[in-house]
């Protein structure tokens, strides 16, 4: 069914994945493992067609992929090949039937059809009592069957199952694999799987990979008579529009936040760009004036379309540290990890052991604020050093507060759980920062915001292990060591770094606008200025 040849995939000078060659059957169940970072997930991409090689050729059923059109690429991984992944990514408020026939309703089938083969399936995977419940409300179990439901009612040819048990205990990990198995006897399974254990019980076939070569003996098998017959979607506009507002309504408080959110924010923009209208001696003054303006996250972004409709869909990856270095040639730039899967930006916390709401910790690089040339604090003063025992605050901080912050200790809380084959560790972080100055910033970013040091915060990270999947390893993992092996489509890395430049490059940053060679910049501060610039 598949066959590569001397397939390599390079991003930017980093090369992920060399001279890759072998052939796979129509059926069966194989499983493709290696550590992290050797490239299992890139070779996944390529063989579902969300990427192209950089060199060599992907054939499907004697069809050379790389000449297939956009739409037939998409129409491939409608009917040709399906997915199941370690954290479900189940619609949370469509309930167990909705999330399962979600695809067939996105590619328009009739609705006869959708509903028998729904019920076939949630019968078999004794889901039929759960159909009407919401998916959030459903143990880790139940999420992945009715993601491997959802996953199968399209009826592929090919199913892609990356980490598919990760998350899952031994009990439902093997009715997740018995039911892979059953299935591999009349399709092609390519599993994704660190357990060896899994990998000995059900595998067929073994494709290892090390630092992006193949290291197993190649699979080869004869070529099959099967032809490549891609089938058009039909649109179906009113099931989007439903979807779609069904969403909206699911995130109404969220949604009327943000419009408020957003028409405070127009508001100010209007009044403030009238304010500064004929000074623009003072509006450079004030464009650097915030402790973010020299932070950015750099991601990169793919973006697949929807055939027959008008919607799309946006991926977003980690850049390697080739591509990151490429494309920050000449520039002054600290590159770090974004720790915001353990330690989120958003975070409830307490002021003096009374409980407070959310407000937003941002990490810096360099608290004592000797890296810029302006003078921020307006009461107490910088620290000297980096600690997670001191942090600065906002005047919006203080006056959200309602008292003086100065010397106010403000303690956040964070839990997490991260899983590495069949071994998972939880990650419980606690912090106090002692509140010993106020900084002035710029009125556009006037949101309460609490800043503390990322070098102490990635040392932090250094010295907090995952002792479960370091008893699996055979050796010593730290968060920090997890994140910086994660692939670059893990939520565990954040999909992005965490960059710190100078201030005397951020105007190059901004000339480059929200892109910088094939990467995106996300920043507040880089979006307001980029206001002030477009208009």
């Amino acid at each position: 069914m598949y066959r590569l040849e001397n397939v390599s995939k390079s991003y930017g000078d980093s090369l992920v994945l060399e001279n890759i060659s072998f052939s796979l059957p129509s059926k069966g169940l194989v499983a493709i493992k290696g550590r992290s970072g050797s490239g299992k997930s890139t070779l996944l991409n390529l063989m579902s067609l969300m990427e192209k090689p950089t060199d060599g050729r992907v054939f499907y059923k004697g069809v050379e992929t790389s000449s297939l059109k956009e739409k037939d690429r998409a129409s491939f991984r409608s009917y040709e090949c399906s997915f199941v992944y370690q954290h479900f990514n189940l619609e949370e408020d469509l309930t167990v039937v909705e999330n399962i026939e979600l695809p067939l309703r996105l590619r328009g089938d009739e609705n006869r059809e959708i509903s028998g083969k729904s019920h076939l399936l949630l019968e078999k995977f004794g889901l039929f009592e759960h159909k009407n419940k919401k998916a959030k409300v459903l143990s880790g179990g139940e999420k992945q069957r009715v993601a491997l439901c959802r996953s199968i009612i399209t009826e592929p040819s090919v199913l892609f199952a990356d980490e598919p048990t990760g998350a899952l205990d031994k009990k439902n990990e093997k009715i997740v694999m018995d039911e892979l198995k059953e299935l591999s006897k009349s399709i092609l399974v390519l599993l994704v799987t660190h357990n060896e254990a899994i990998v000995k019980k059900y595998a067929d076939h073994i494709i290892e990979l090390s630092d992006g070569k193949l290291v197993s003996k190649p699979l080869s098998f004869p070529p099959t008579d099967e032809k490549l017959g891609l089938r058009r979607k039909k649109s179906n506009y009113r099931f989007l529009s439903s979807f779609l507002g069904h969403n909206y309504k699911g995130n109404k408080l969220k949604n009327a936040l943000s419009l408020v959110v957003g028409a405070l924010g127009y508001a100010v923009l209007l009044l403030s760009l009238g304010y500064y209208s004929g000074s623009k001696v003072k509006l450079e003054e004030e464009r650097s004036s915030s402790l973010l303006y020299t932070v950015a996250n750099v991601s990169k972004k793919t973006t697949f379309a929807i055939e027959g409709s008008p919607l799309s869909l946006s991926r977003t990856l980690r850049p390697t540290k080739k591509e990151m270095v490429q494309a920050f040639k000449g520039i002054d730039v600290t590159i770090g990890n974004d720790y915001s899967f353990f330690f989120p930006t958003y975070n409830a916390y307490e002021c003096n052991g009374f409980p407070k709401d959310p407000i937003s910790f941002c990490p810096i690089n360099d608290l004592s604020l000797k890296d810029r040339t302006k003078s921020f604090i307006v009461e107490g003063q910088a620290p000297v050093g980096e600690s997670m025992s001191f942090a600065l605050v906002n005047e919006e901080f203080e006056k959200n507060l309602g008292e003086k912050a100065v010397g106010k200790i403000l303690s956040v809380n964070s839990k997490t759980k991260v899983s590495e084959g069949n071994e998972s560790d939880d990650v419980e972080l606690s912090f106090s920062f002692r509140v010993v100055g106020v900084v002035h910033e710029f009125p556009f970013l006037n949101v309460p915001r609490v800043y503390y040091s990322y070098p102490a915060l990635s040392k932090e990270m250094v010295r907090t292990k995952l002792p479960n999947i370091s008893r699996a390893r055979g050796e010593p993992v730290s968060v920090a060591s997890f994140v910086n092996e994660a692939s670059s489509s893990s939520e565990y890395s954040g999909y992005s770094y965490l960059t710190f430049f100078k201030e005397k490059d951020m105007r190059r940053i901004e000339e480059a606008g929200m892109k910088f060679g094939d990467l995106s910049l996300m920043s507040d501060p880089l979006v307001i200025n980029q206001s002030f610039i477009w208009l």
